[in-house]
C-alpha cells in the first residue's frame, strides 16, 4: 500500500478506482485516534478523527467512504474535500474490536483533509495488445483452442488486478469491389478479409481469456477491435474515398464490434468490447488525412450511439492509440484533438514510445485551443527498437500531463509468422468459348506471409490434366483464358496460388463443367503493356505471338467474324500506329491510329473483318507497325501500372452452310464528303446485299470506319441506314 506504517496501522483498505485506494486504521502517534488516507491521482490525503479509535471501512465509492470507529460511531468521509459528516450507514455493522478510551464527543466534523502529499508516479500493471495476422484466418476457427495463436494469447495474457485494456490490431481498412464487402487487410496479408471473419478472430482471443486463471481477480477487461487510418488497402489503387471511409466506420460497429458483443455476452467472465483505431497524424504519406479520418470516426460514433464515459461501464467506445505529429500534412491540432478525445466516443490511448511523444500529447490541448485531453491509458512498445519501457512510457505521460491514466498496454512485436503456402483460391467459375474457356476466381484469404505473385490454372477432363495457364503480376489478375482445348469435350478447372517465397497452395475445388464449341467466341486477351521500337513503317510484327493469337480449326467451312481492339500511343509526336489482323501469315485487315499529328494519349483502335475459313487449322494473330519509319517507340496498353487496358482478339464462326445468317462487305478506298449541310445523310459507298428473312428475327448490324476531317473544329457522323431510314449513328 502507498501508506507507511509510520502514519497508520491499517485495519481495512478499499480500492475505489483503477488507481485509487482508501486505507483506514489507527493513528500511529495515538492509539485513541482514528486515521484514514485516500490515495488518488498520485495525491495522498490524510485525516485524523480524534477519539474514534481504530477505523474500519464499511463501504466506499468514488465520492465517499463510510467508516466505523471503535467508539461505535459511523462517519462519512468525502473523498474529494475530506469533509467528515456523521451518520453514514455501514454495509455490515460490527462491534468495536477492542476497548479504547474515547473523547467525549468523538471529535468534531472536519472541513478538509489536514494534510496532502503528492506521490511519485506509479504506473499500473500493464496488459497486452496484439497484432492479428492473415495466417490466423486458417488457424482460428469457431472451436479452435491451442492451435490458434489468438486463443493462446488470451489464455496466457497478463491480466492486471485493477483491470486491463487489450487492443486486437487487425490492420488497414479496405473494400473489396469483387464481393462488395467491407473488410480489413490483416497484417502480412494482401487480401481484404471481410468483417464477418474478424468477429471470429476476436472471439478466439476471448475464448482463450476465459481459461486465463488471472481473469478471476480482475474487473471486466476492455477488448478493443482495432483498425487504422492506413492507406495500405488490400486492393491496389483502391484507397477509400471520404464516403467509403464513412461507410467503413459505420460498418465497424454494426458488423464487428456489435456482433462480438453479442457473441460473448453469455460468457462467464465479463468482457467489455470497444473499437480501436490506430489514427496516425503522420507525414509519411501512408495515412489518410484528417477529413477522411474524421468521417470514419463520426460514422462509427453515430452507429454506436453511446455517451462517452471512458470506463468499462460503457460498451462500444473507441480508443485512439495513434501518434500526434505536429504539422503533419492534412492535419490541424483541432483535428487530432477531435479524433483522440473530442468525438463523442473517443478515448485517448496515445502511443508513448519516446519522451517527445508525451510532450507533444501534453501540449495538444493548448495547440487545439481546447480543454485538456483526459487520457484513458498509454500504449507502449516496451523497449522495442530502443523505445521506452512500459513503466517509463506511462510515467512520461503522467509527468507531462499531471494525470494518472488508469490503463497501460504493451503491443506485441511485429514479428511475422512462419512463411508458408497460401490458401487455395476459392469460387472458381468457368465460361465456355471456342476451343477455350474463361476462368475466374476469388483471391485466397491468406497469402502465406508473402504477397501472391502468380496463379496457375489447370484444365481437367475427368481425372486427366490438360492445358495450363500461369497468370503473373503485382497483383496477378484473378481471371484467365485457357486455350488449346478440344471442342466437344467437357472440362473443369482448378487454380493454385504461388507467393513470392515460391510456396504454392493446394489446388482449389474444381469449377463448374463447361464444353467448348465453335458456337462460342474464340477470345485472346492481354493486360500487358507492349512496346515496339525501330519499326521501319512497312514490316508487320507480332504484337504477342503467345497471348494474342488464336488457333482455329473449324469442322466445316465458316465465315469468321474477327474483331480486334487495343489502346495505341506513341512516344514521338508525328508517328501513327497501325494495328492489323493476320490470318495464316497474311494481313487481311488493318487500321491506322493516332491522327495526322500523332498523340501521347492512347487512341482506342478497333477493326473487324470477315474472311472465310475452310476446314483445317488456321492461325490468327494481332500484328502492328508504325505508319512510317520511326526510331522511337510505340505502345499498346494504357494505364499508369498493371494491369493495363486490355488488348483483345475475338473470332466468332458462322458456318457457310447457312449463308443467309451473315452478310458482310468492306471497301479500302477513301470516301470523301464535301460541303455537308450537317443535316442530310450521304451514302459512304458501303452497302450490304438485299436480305429477305424467312421468319421474323433480330438483325445485328455492325459498322466501323476511321473518320477524320480536313478542318479543325468539325466532327464526323457515321450512321447505319436500313431501307432508307437511319437506325443508328
Amino acid at each position: 500500500m502507498p501508506v507507511s506504517g509510520a502514519l497508520v496501522q491499517p485495519v481495512s483498505c478499499w480500492v475505489i478506482g483503477p488507481t485509487s485506494v482508501v486505507v483506514a486504521g489507527t493513528a500511529a502517534t495515538n492509539p485513541h485516534d482514528g486515521r484514514a488516507f485516500v490515495v488518488r491521482d498520485q495525491v495522498r490525503s490524510g485525516i485524523t478523527i480524534a477519539g474514534s479509535g481504530a477505523l474500519r471501512i464499511t463501504s466506499a465509492t468514488n465520492d465517499h467512504v463510510c467508516v466505523l470507529g471503535d467508539d461505535g460511531r459511523t462517519r462519512r468521509i468525502d473523498t474529494s474535500s475530506g469533509r467528515v459528516d456523521p451518520g453514514c450507514a455501514p454495509t455490515a455493522p460490527t462491534a468495536p474490536t477492542a476497548p479504547a478510551t474515547r473523547g467525549a464527543t468523538g471529535g468534531p466534523a472536519m472541513a478538509a483533509y489536514e494534510d496532502r502529499e503528492t506521490l511519485a508516479a506509479s504506473a499500473p500493471a500493464p496488459s497486452m495488445s496484439y497484432y492479428v495476422y492473415g495466417a490466423y484466418v486458417d488457424q482460428c476457427g469457431p472451436t479452435a483452442t491451442t492451435g490458434c495463436p489468438l486463443f493462446v494469447d488470451g489464455r496466457d495474457a497478463p491480466i492486471p488486478s485493477t483491470g486491463g485494456l487489450t487492443v486486437l490490431d487487425f490492420g488497414a481498412p479496405c473494400f473489396d469491389p469483387n464481393t462488395l464487402a467491407w473488410g480489413t487487410q490483416l497484417f502480412v496479408s494482401q487480401s481484404c478479409t471481410p468483417d464477418s471473419t474478424l468477429v471470429g478472430l476476436a472471439e478466439s482471443w476471448v475464448r482463450g481469456y476465459q481459461t486465463n486463471p488471472n481473469r478471476l481477480s480482475s474487473p471486466p477487461l476492455i477488448v478493443a477491435a482495432g483498425t487504422s487510418n492506413s492507406l495500405t488497402a488490400a486492393i491496389p489503387g483502391n484507397a477509400l474515398t471520404q464516403a467509403q471511409m464513412s461507410g467503413h466506420g459505420g460498418a465497424w460497429f454494426t458488423s464487428v464490434v456489435q456482433p462480438i458483443q453479442a457473441g460473448i455476452a453469455s460468457l462467464a467472465t465479463p468482457v467489455v468490447v470497444w473499437s480501436g483505431n490506430d489514427i496516425e497524424e503522420s507525414s509519411s504519406g501512408d495515412w489518410y488525412e484528417a477529413i477522411r479520418t474524421r468521417a470514419w470516426v463520426d460514422a462509427y460514433g453515430s452507429a454506436a450511439g453511446v455517451g462517452k464515459s471512458c470506463t468499462p461501464a460503457t460498451q462500444g467506445l473507441m480508443v485512439d492509440y495513434g501518434d500526434y505529429v505536429k504539422s503533419a500534412p492534412g492535419w490541424t491540432p483541432r483535428d487530432v484533438y477531435y479524433v483522440a478525445w473530442g468525438a463523442p466516443v473517443a478515448c485517448a490511448l496515445p502511443e508513448i514510445y519516446y519522451s517527445v511523444n508525451a510532450t507533444q500529447w501534453a501540449g495538444l490541448a493548448h495547440d487545439a485551443g481546447s480543454a485538456p485531453v483526459q487520457f484513458t491509458g498509454v500504449m507502449s512498445e516496451d523497449t522495442a527498437q530502443g523505445s521506452l519501457s512500459a513503466a517509463d512510457s506511462w510515467n512520461q505521460l503522467a509527468t507531462a500531463t499531471n494525470q494518472s491514466p488508469p490503463y497501460l498496454t504493451v503491443i506485441g512485436s511485429l514479428a511475422p509468422p512462419t512463411i508458408g503456402a497460401p490458401d487455395a483460391p476459392t469460387g472458381v467459375v468457368a465460361v465456355p468459348g471456342g476451343a477455350s474457356a474463361t476462368v475466374s476466381w476469388s483471391r485466397p484469404a491468406y497469402d502465406g506471409g508473402k504477397r501472391i505473385t502468380s496463379y496457375t490454372v489447370t484444365a481437367r477432363f475427368g481425372a486427366t490434366a490438360g492445358p495450363t495457364v500461369t497468370v503473373s503480376g503485382s497483383p496477378p489478375a484473378a481471371t484467365a483464358i485457357v486455350s488449346g482445348l478440344s471442342n466437344g469435350t467437357a472440362y473443369t478447372f482448378t487454380v493454385a496460388a504461388t507467393n513470392s517465397a515460391l510456396f504454392s497452395s493446394a489446388d482449389s475445388a474444381p469449377s463448374n463443367a463447361v464444353t467448348p464449341s465453335d458456337a462460342f467466341p474464340y477470345t485472346a486477351v492481354s493486360t500487358t503493356q507492349y512496346q515496339l521500337t525501330n519499326s521501319n513503317g512497312s514490316t508487320w510484327t507480332d504484337l504477342d505471338a503467345t497471348n494474342l493469337s488464336l488457333s482455329i480449326n473449324p469442322a466445316v467451312s465458316s465465315n469468321a467474324i474477327i474483331s480486334a481492339n487495343a489502346d495505341l500511343w506513341t512516344a514521338n509526336v508525328g508517328y501513327n500506329q497501325d494495328l492489323g489482323i493476320s490470318v495464316d501469315g497474311t494481313v487481311v485487315a488493318w487500321k491506322e491510329s493516332g491522327g495526322n499529328n500523332g498523340t501521347f494519349s492512347p487512341n482506342a483502335a478497333f477493326l473487324q473483318t470477315v474472311p472465310t475459313l475452310n476446314p483445317g487449322s488456321h492461325l490468327i494473330k494481332l500484328v502492328w507497325k508504325t505508319n512510317k519509319a520511326d526510331a522511337g517507340t510505340i505502345y499498346a496498353g494504357a494505364g499508369a501500372s498493371p494491369p493495363f487496358s486490355p488488348t483483345r482478339l475475338t473470332v466468332v464462326l458462322i458456318p457457310s452452310t447457312v449463308p443467309q445468317n451473315l452478310s458482310s462487305t468492306a471497301i479500302t478506298t477513301q470516301p470523301i464528303l464535301s460541303n455537308s449541310n450537317a443535316t442530310s445523310w450521304a451514302p459512304m459507298g458501303v452497302s450490304l446485299q438485299p436480305f429477305t428473312p424467312v421468319v421474323d428475327g433480330t438483325a445485328v448490324v455492325i459498322g466501323n470506319a476511321d473518320l477524320w476531317t480536313a478542318n479543325a473544329g468539325y466532327n464526323q457522323d457515321m450512321g447505319i441506314s436500313v431501307n432508307g431510314s437511319v437506325v443508328a449513328w
